[in-house]
Order: structure tokens, then C-alpha cells, then sequence
């Protein structure tokens, strides 16, 4: 095979003169079998431009091109001889070249445009409107951008819908949906729809339509397209046959739910689906995009009505999708509705048995019964002699969150300089808000006033030990420490942010219960309202404030009684 000039007429076969050819450049075409029986003197010039012919005498070669030296009168191109000294008429062959020693720029390379859908259908011409039609629809070129949404497959009649406007979801003959799966990586698809008999009349022409399914139906038209004619005849029967009557489409509606209207993930859902044959069987109900089967081996009642209740997947995306009802035969009919993501479910335990030790400040139990104040500690309905342990705690905690609360009874009185004063802590609360931070909530009573569900102290969660224990979660050592709003209630002797004694408690985790805002900080994002709110009598952040102030108010009252009565004694207080 060589690429170079020849005379006119240069055949090896007609004994015509090698001088009268000239060659640039060449290739030794010939089996490897072959190859390997040339003399080991030529085998590296051969192996060189070496071309494999297969064993269909077919090869495929490529030269680099020189320049030829061109023969007077001759022509320019590639032909094919026999080599080596033999003769093969048949092998003899000469393919002209445009050929030109100017250089020729390379004509630009054109991007390249995706083949606009199209659809062709087989059977398409000449059907009986009488009898059921199986139509196989076969699209090409749907692999634009939004094709992994998939594509709705619709038979109708002519002129239903024009290409390039938003399509109805309604009315088709037939409908089917191709999904992303079934459409391959050229964009082409293949499904068949069936067309019942009576559907379409004698001498009517439908079409097959294709547009982009779910959300971009309506917006979007880069994969619209419509076939061409379907057209149906009467076959002769030697009579007149009678009109059939028309059959409607099934038509799809869901009870409370108006056409793409919103629905929740993990809602229940009734949906009837009318126009069936009666007592029809094999039905089926799906939720699209990508389908999820909700119910098979539906049946249709006398009147072809179907009618289920499904409950949908909670894990469902939100957005736009479509309930689909599909006969056995291939019939389909759809209902648009939108999807919100399903609400979070709030699960709380209830509490029961819990304990909690605190001895609310040691140097505070040690004034108080020493020689200064020469006063007493009462403990009602608890154990121990400072620190004190309440048991029998109760009340519920929500494992979601990790938030809830314990309530105990009983109290600690601490009285002193002859009862002048005068505090009860009693019932105390541990609100855990976090894993890291908890409230310690508790009644006092002074000799002035009494208060509900002051915040006594707040609790550093994460700087104590966590544990849990089966059902039984353990907070031990927790550090626990006076708020600024507190200090007043010490007359200085405590600053802001003084420590009081570290706080233990258990919380036992019984049977589930409904959340409420004692067992959720944040229930809003589960349907239920707000953040937690102040019931019972326990104070929210400004409460929580002015009554710790007020608090203070009634021991500095206390240390000025005091004063009056006792200078030496006030003195040493402060």
C-alpha cells in the first residue's frame, strides 16, 4: 500500500514500467502468520511499516503523508499491489487524492448540537378503534438537562397539545411515565401504552406526546415532542358497525387534597380513582418521581371506582411528585401533589424514681450553725445531713433533644440568729436544657416572702461525669454556680459566679409519654408550639432575674435587722 504518484496508467499486472510511479510513503500489508516467514534480513524494514491483515482480508492503515515526487501527467493517491515481484489483478486498486503541497488551514471544528426528542410509533396507521391497541412509543435525543426528572408518555388526540407550552396533566387517552432508569445514556426509550377499544373513533388521528416529567412539566420545554399520526379506520365487516361508545378516562382525585396541593411526608392519604372497568383487578398505586409502589392488587367496585387509603413514606423528599393509579393493561392516571418534609417526632420517656444530692453551700451550712448565727438545719422529706439527697423524683425527659426535667419533694430550713434568719428551699427541680448546661429550680420561703420556682443555681453539665446505665442516666459532680443576679442575696460575701456545692442526680427512663414543654426546650420544630414554656410557676429569664434579686432583698433585710439588734455580730457577717 503505498501513497505517491503514478503515470496515468500504471497496473504491475499490464507489466508497466516501475519508473513510471514514484512513492512517498508506504505500508506492508500482510497476516502476522505471514510475517514471521520473511527473511530475517528484510523483518526489520517490514516490521516497520508492518499493517495486519485480518483474516476477512480487511485492514486499516495510517500513513504519514510526504511530499511525493509527482510524475508528468500522472495522478496523486493510494494504491494497492502485490508485493514482493508477483502479479494479483485484483489487488491492483487506485484511489485519487486531492492532493496539494500548499498548506491547507483545518476547517474549524463545529460544536456539536444535540438532536432536538423526537419520537416515531409503531403501530401508527390503519387501526381499528374497536379493539384494544398496544402502541409502542420510541423516543430519541431526550438527554438534555432535566432528563433525569424522566418523561411522561401520553397518547391524545391531534392538536390535544402544541410542543413549547405548558401541557395539561389531564385528558390523555393513555398515559405512562419512562423514568430516568429506563432512559439510556443516548437519551433513547422505548414504552408501550394501550389505547382501549371505543377510545378513539373511526377516521380520527391522535398523536404521541412526550414532555419533561413532575416539577419541570410545566416549566420547562427542551424535551417536548409530538409524534406523527396515529390514525384509526373501521375494518369492512360486510355491515355497518355500530359507534362505540366513548370511554372516558380514569380520573385520580385525593379527599381534602386539590390538585397539587400539599400533602406531608408520613401523612395517610385516601385517594379515589374512577373510570376502571367494573370489578376490575391487578390495579396498583405508585408515588412518583422515582416510583415507590404504595398498594398492589387493587379492585376496582361495581361502578369501577377504586378507593384505598396508603400512608406515605416519611423519608419522602419534599417537592413535587405525583400519585399514580395503573391498571393492570397498562392505563395510568396521575395526581400532582406537593410533598413537605414529614414532621419530627418528639419521643420522651417518663421519669420516675429519680434522686438528687446537693448541700447547697458548705460555708453556709457552717455559719449557720456556728457560734455567729447559732442557729439550726431542718431537713423534711429528704436523707442526709448536708449534703442532702431528695428521692422519689419524677417527671419526663425527651431522648431526641436530650432535655427534660425532675421534680422532688421534700426541704431544707436553715434558721439562725434567733429567727431573724429565716429560708426554706423546698421541691427542687433539675431542668436539663442541653448536654452541657441544666437549671437547679427550687420554692424558697423567708421570713418575708415566699417564692415559686426560683432558679437557684446554674448547673455545668459538661464539667461533671455523665453516665448512663441501661434506662438510667447519671450526672455526678456537677459544678454549680451563684448567677449574677444572685449575689445580692449574700451581701458580697459571695460574688457572681461563686461556686456552690456540686450537684448529683439520676434520672431513671421508664415508658414512652408525650412531649411537653417540660420535656422539650424546643418543640416548635415538632408541631407543638414554642420553646419551653413558664408553667407551674417557673420563671422565665426576667423572672428568673427579678426574684433571685428580690431574694437578695430578704437576706440584706436579715443582716440589718441583725445590725440593730447585734452591731458586733453584723459586723462579722459582713
Amino acid at each position: 500500500m503505498v501513497f505517491g504518484s503514478t503515470a496515468a496508467v500504471w497496473r504491475p499486472s499490464q507489466t508497466t514500467a516501475s519508473g513510471v510511479r514514484t512513492s512517498a510513503s508506504q505500508g506492508w500489508v500482510l497476516p502476522e502468520s505471514v510475517l514471521t516467514q520473511v527473511s530475517e534480513a528484510m523483518q526489520p524494514a517490514i516490521r516497520k511499516e508492518w499493517v495486519p491483515l485480518a483474516a476477512d482480508g480487511t485492514f486499516t492503515a495510517t500513513l504519514t503523508i510526504a511530499e511525493p515526487k509527482l510524475i508528468e501527467g500522472g495522478a496523486v493517491g493510494v494504491y494497492t499491489y502485490a508485493a514482493g515481484g508477483t502479479t494479483n489483478a485484483d489487488q491492483e486498486i487506485f484511489i485519487p487524492v486531492n492532493y496539494t503541497s500548499t498548506p491547507v488551514a483545518p476547517e474549524p471544528e463545529q460544536p456539536a448540537n444535540p438532536a432536538a426528542p423526537r419520537l416515531t410509533v409503531s403501530p401508527a396507521t390503519n387501526l381499528d378503534p374497536t379493539v384494544d391497541q398496544k402502541i409502542t412509543v420510541t423516543g430519541a435525543g431526550f438527554a438534555g438537562a432535566l432528563a433525569y426528572q424522566g418523561v411522561y408518555v401520553n397518547l391524545g388526540t391531534s392538536g390535544q397539545w402544541t410542543p413549547g407550552t405548558a401541557p395539561s396533566q389531564d385528558g390523555w387517552a393513555a398515559q405512562a411515565y419512562a423514568p430516568a432508569a429506563r432512559i439510556a445514556a443516548d437519551g433513547s426509550f422505548t414504552t408501550t401504552l394501550t389505547l382501549k377499544a371505543g377510545t378513539a373513533a373511526a377516521g380520527s388521528t391522535y398523536v404521541a406526546a412526550v414532555f419533561c416529567a413532575h416539577a419541570c412539566s410545566g416549566s420547562d420545554r427542551s424535551l417536548d415532542a409530538v409524534s406523527g399520526p396515529i390514525t384509526f379506520t373501521t375494518k369492512s365487516t360486510g355491515g355497518t358497525l355500530p359507534t362505540p361508545t366513548p370511554v372516558a378516562p380514569p380520573v385520580l382525585a385525593v379527599e381534602g387534597v386539590p390538585t397539587g396541593g400539599g400533602v406531608t411526608a408520613g401523612q395517610s392519604v385516601t385517594i379515589v380513582a374512577s373510570g376502571f372497568q367494573p370489578n376490575e383487578t391487578g390495579i396498583r398505586l405508585e408515588l412518583h418521581s422515582d416510583p415507590i409502589v404504595l398498594a398492589t392488587g387493587l379492585t376496582a367496585d361495581a361502578t369501577g371506582t377504586v378507593r384505598t387509603t396508603v400512608t406515605l413514606p416519611a423519608n419522602t423528599p419534599a417537592g413535587s411528585h405525583h400519585l399514580v393509579v395503573i391498571a393492570a393493561d397498562g392505563r395510568q392516571v396521575a395526581f400532582p401533589v406537593t410533598v413537605a418534609a414529614a414532621t419530627p417526632v418528639c419521643v420522651a420517656r417518663v421519669v420516675s424514681g429519680a434522686t438528687l444530692t446537693w448541700g447547697v453551700k458548705s460555708d453556709f451550712r457552717d455559719y449557720i450553725t456556728g457560734s455567729i448565727a447559732n442557729g439550726s438545719i431542718t431537713a423534711t422529706g429528704v436523707s442526709g445531713s448536708g449534703p442532702w439527697t431528695w428521692s422519689a423524683g419524677s417527671g419526663t425527659f425527651n431522648t431526641n433533644d436530650g432535655v427534660g426535667r425532675a421534680a422532688y419533694a421534700g426541704s431544707v430550713r436553715f434558721s439562725g440568729h434567733g429567727g431573724v434568719l429565716d429560708v426554706t428551699i423546698s421541691n427542687p427541680r433539675v431542668q436539663v436544657n442541653s448536654s452541657t448546661s441544666a437549671t437547679l429550680v427550687a420554692d424558697v420561703r423567708t421570713a418575708e416572702k415566699s417564692y415559686s420556682g426560683i432558679a437557684v443555681a446554674t448547673l455545668r453539665l459538661g464539667d461533671g461525669t455523665a453516665s448512663r446505665s441501661g434506662d438510667k442516666l447519671t450526672w455526678q459532680g456537677v459544678p454549680a454556680t451563684l448567677a449574677a443576679a444572685a449575689a445580692p442575696a449574700f451581701e458580697g460575701f459571695y460574688a457572681a459566679g461563686a461556686a456552690l456545692d456540686p450537684v448529683s442526680f439520676t434520672l431513671p427512663l421508664g415508658a414512652e409519654t408525650d412531649c411537653t414543654s417540660a420535656s422539650g426546650a424546643a418543640l416548635a420544630k415538632y408541631g407543638k408550639g414554642g420553646v419551653l414554656a413558664t408553667t407551674g410557676g417557673d420563671l422565665d429569664a426576667i423572672a428568673y432575674a427579678l426574684l433571685l434579686i428580690a431574694f437578695g432583698g430578704a437576706l440584706v433585710l436579715v443582716a440589718r435587722r441583725r445590725a440593730r439588734t447585734s452591731p458586733v455580730e453584723a459586723r462579722v457577717e459582713g
